[in-house]
């Protein structure tokens, strides 16, 4: 294993849980990056109970990369994604998923990026890797989008299996909502969610495209993506009632919501209302109370190894 670099450029985290299987497959993914300057990769294993060990201590015996695992037992993708960001030590965080492949100029191009002072975060395509599976979970866009400081961030124009930042500014805003995203009960909604803090926070991003990122979900019928998508309404519902209560941008999310719930489907329409009204209960009763955001992952102690 190459020696851990004191000050890395970049710290790539992957958050994985009892996905053995594929984590071997992304890790050696990142053998083949273009990239030169000192980088590491963190990855939060998040109470795994399969053979997820095994696989990030024999991958360490040959990695060519510098490569450091945080254990974090609670499950939940925003309390992993908060604990490798308290452990990353690079400039840039660039987060993505154990089911992903990067492009091999995938960390220049992120440095690419950056190169503009003005940009604090970003993102960029997400493909669809195996093309038996169904469309769903990427993103295709070619041409790169400005996102001015304010701004209204979309749901899905930036994913978080390719979502870069400066690790000050997610630091400042405490991180990842932890009441959001996977094995949360509004199920997604976490990335979006950051996205749209770092706006308010007065930051400009980036969605660009030549940053790349090959998605391997693995879903194949129908019901299956469909069932993915309507996990998709409850975050999207939960986090646009976040949005749509806070007076600095309540103006554009709340008129924004309103024609976005006339023109989809009904039953999305309503799953997006029951959750929202579910988180409104559940952390209410003031907009503050639904503002705020536990991140027991960020502010729990890390210690990062090397696999052994």
């Amino acid at each position: 294993m190459s020696s851990t670099p004191s000050d890395p450029a970049i710290s790539v985290v992957v958050c994985t849980r009892n996905r053995g299987g594929q984590l071997e497959g992304m890790l050696r993914s990142f053998c083949s990056q273009d990239f030169a300057v000192g980088w590491e990769m963190v990855v939060v294993d998040n109470g795994s109970s399969d053979n997820t060990g095994e696989v990030l201590t024999r991958f360490a015996l040959e990695c060519p990369f510098t490569l450091r695992v945080v254990l974090e037992p609670t499950p939940g993708l925003s309390r992993a994604r908060n604990r490798g960001l308290a452990a990353a030590r690079g400039e840039f965080v660039a987060f993505t998923d154990d089911d992903c492949y990067p492009r091999d100029d995938y960390l220049s191009a992120i440095v690419a990026l950056f190169c503009d002072p003005k940009v604090v975060y970003g993102g960029g395509r997400l493909l669809l890797y195996d093309p038996t599976d169904q469309r769903v979970t990427i993103q295709e866009r070619d041409r790169a989008e400005v996102l001015e400081p304010g701004s209204f961030i979309p749901s899905g124009l930036i994913h978080g299996a390719n979502l870069v930042c400066r690790r000050q500014a997610l630091l400042d805003l405490d991180g990842f909502d932890e009441r959001l995203g996977a094995g949360t009960t509004y199920k997604s909604g976490e990335d979006t969610d950051i996205l749209r803090r770092l706006a308010l926070a007065g930051h400009r991003g980036r969605y660009d495209p030549d940053i790349v990122v090959y998605h391997h979900h693995g879903r194949k019928t129908v019901e299956a993506a469909r069932r993915l998508e309507q996990g998709y309404s409850w975050g999207i519902g939960s986090c646009m009632l976040k949005y749509a209560l806070n007076p600095q941008s309540r103006s554009i999310y709340a008129r924004i919501w309103y024609w976005r719930l006339r023109r989809i489907p009904f039953a999305d329409a309503v799953r997006e209302i029951v959750a929202a009204l579910r988180f409104f209960l559940e952390y209410g009763p003031t907009w503050r109370s639904v503002w705020r955001h536990p991140h027991e992952g960020l502010a729990s102690p890390v210690e990062a190894r090397e696999p052994a």
